[in-house]
Parts: structure tokens; C-alpha cells; sequence
């Protein structure tokens, strides 16, 4: 999807990234974020799956096999995780237990990847730490449970019960395939020499470009990607300032904004901002974001409320590039 002059796809790819793969940790809970942790809902519908966490917090303090950790997405807490660690214990087993006690995430932050992102962070801490075996955990078999969720994990169903609670398990070890004899080994057909080029030759741009097009079309509804821009004419008509984006489902992009030097310090840019915001709210926008280096507008932005969500500063010369967002 393209407008005069403006070529829509290659952020709209870092918007498909972003909002594909949340950045998740697993931090330490403390009393800065405790009361956070606590606030943490599961669904109406979840809730007779999982205790609360001021319940399993409560519990955490007369069991020195527990190990917990809150669930954070760009600094916001989104969840709780709490392992039952036999390691951790004065006078540890020969093989000790490892075993997922509880694990939940917000209703507000179900479906957008971040119980498999912190399932995966608290796999990569054990197995850090050497630890072979393997991770269990039991859940209720009734409907709604998160049997579905746990199996696309990699957990496997055993026949053991638990107090009427079913067990899984998933392997601590990394699993390898065994090499194929040579003698076995298919011949690999010649594979084409690869051009590098200094420059980006229009006609070959164009086939990468129209084909990942294509795919993406295919996997994600681009469809519903809709410009959205605003204007500022001066007294003879002409353009003075100008900001164009788009919008897709509740987030809007700004992605060019400029105002004319000689009408600048007169607010203009405030108002594009702020006419863009209202008429991405009206089609039931809620977030905002957009892309800025440091020599560019940062701490402009910051002053219409946005923040910055990363910062790139891999560039020469101390250049920094930003990813900014607002809630709206």
C-alpha cells in the first residue's frame, strides 16, 4: 500500500514485529512492585485454574523451594510465575523436583504472546543453570483449561494424576538430532552466486518488495491498514506543514511530519499532532507510535506525552534512533 511519494510496507513490517513478538523478562518482585503484582486479574471464567498471587506470594514465604518471579512487557507488569525448585531447599534431594507451581497472565495481556515469551524465559533460567530432568506441572482437565496453551508450549501429557489434577512435562536437555552418515547425506544441488550491490537497483527492489507483499497479504490482514494524514495551508494556499501516517486495528503510526522554517515556533506542529490523535481516536485508536532519531524531535514528542519504548544506539557518531508511543 502506497500513497504518493510514500512507501507504507517497511514499517509496517516493524509494526507486524513489534506486535508479534512482545519483549518479555522475568524480574525480581520487591516492595516497588508488589501491589502491581497482586492487582494481576485472570479472566472471570479462569479464575477457580490459578490462585491469586497474593495468595502464592503468601504461600512463597513458608517454602523455601519456591521460586517466583513477576512477568514484565516493556517495564509493565503483565504477569506472575512461581516454581517449586526442590534445589533451593537447605538439604536438597539427590534429584530434585522442578515443577511450575503457578503461572498466570493479566486478562488485559492474554492473546498478545506473552505467557509462551515468559514460559520460554523461565525454560532458558533453568536450563542456564545446567539443570537436566525435566519440568512438570498439573492442571484441572476441565474446559477452559490450559491444556491447549501447554501442549503448543512443547509439554507432554502423562498418565499421572495429582490431586485430580493432571500432570505434564516438558525436557530441561536440548534436544539434537543425531547426524546422518555421510553415505547417506543427499547431494546438495549448486546453489546460484549472490550479487552485492552498492546501491538499490529499481527493478530488482521492486520483485523482493512485490513478493514480500504477497506473503505478507497472505498472513496478516494489510487490507485494514488505512493512511491517515493532516494539513496546515498558509495564508496563499500553500502547504506550510503536514503530517502523514496510517492506522491499523488501535494503533496509529506517525511516520512523516515537517513544517515549513519559516513557519515554525508558531505551534503548528502541535496542532498536526493533536488533529492526527483526535481523528485516530474517533476510528478507535488507542495507541500511538513513531520512530525518531536523537538529532531529530525526541524530546519534542516527550512534551506531547509521548515516551520512549527503545532505544537503538548502534549508529556512528552517537546517533540514536527511538521507538516512541503514547496511549491515547
Amino acid at each position: 500500500m502506497r500513497g504518493p511519494g510514500l512507501s507504507f510496507m517497511p514499517a509496517l513490517r516493524r509494526l507486524a514485529t513489534i506486535l508479534r513478538m512482545p519483549k518479555v523478562i522475568l524480574i525480581s518482585i520487591d516492595a516497588n512492585n508488589v501491589r502491581a503484582v497482586c492487582k494481576l486479574r485472570v479472566r472471570a471464567d479462569q479464575s477457580h485454574f490459578v490462585a491469586p498471587n497474593s495468595v502464592s506470594l503468601a504461600q512463597a514465604l513458608f517454602e523455601p523451594a519456591a521460586w517466583y518471579r513477576a512477568v514484565a512487557v516493556d517495564g509493565e507488569i503483565a504477569g506472575f510465575v512461581m516454581v517449586y525448585d526442590e534445589a533451593q531447599r537447605p538439604h536438597p534431594p539427590p534429584s530434585p523436583r522442578l515443577g511450575l507451581w503457578r503461572f498466570m497472565v493479566d486478562q488485559q495481556r492474554q492473546g498478545q504472546g506473552i505467557g509462551a515469551a515468559a514460559l520460554r524465559a523461565v525454560l532458558d533460567h533453568f536450563r542456564a543453570q545446567g539443570r537436566g530432568g525435566e519440568l512438570e506441572l498439573s492442571y484441572v482437565p476441565e474446559p477452559g483449561s490450559a491444556e491447549g496453551f501447554y501442549l503448543k508450549q512443547g509439554f507432554a501429557l502423562t498418565d499421572r494424576y495429582e490431586d485430580a489434577e493432571r500432570v505434564m512435562t516438558i525436557s530441561l536437555t536440548p534436544q539434537t538430532a543425531a547426524e546422518p552418515e555421510r553415505a547417506e547425506q543427499p547431494q546438495l544441488p549448486q546453489l546460484p552466486a549472490v550479487e552485492v550491490h552498492h546501491a538499490l537497483p529499481g527493478a530488482e527492489c521492486a520483485v523482493v518488495d512485490e513478493g514480500l507483499g504477497a506473503f505478507n497479504d497472505q498472513a496478516a490482514p494489510l487490507h485494514e491498514v488505512r493512511p491517515l494524514s493532516c494539513f496546515v495551508r498558509g495564508a496563499d494556499g500553500q502547504v506550510v506543514g503536514g503530517l502523514a501516517g496510517r492506522r491499523w486495528g488501535v494503533c496509529a503510526e506517525v511516520q512523516q511530519l515537517w513544517v515549513d522554517p519559516s513557519h515554525r515556533r508558531q505551534g503548528i506542529g502541535q496542532r498536526l499532532m493533536q488533529a492526527f490523535e483526535a481523528a485516530a481516536r474517533e476510528q478507535g485508536c488507542t495507541q500511538m507510535y513513531l520512530e525518531t532519531f536523537n538529532f531529530q524531535a525526541p524530546h519534542w514528542y516527550e512534551l506531547q506525552g509521548y515516551h520512549s519504548a527503545h532505544a537503538h544506539g548502534v549508529y556512528p557518531h552517537g546517533i540514536v534512533r527511538h521507538l516512541m508511543r503514547k496511549d491515547l
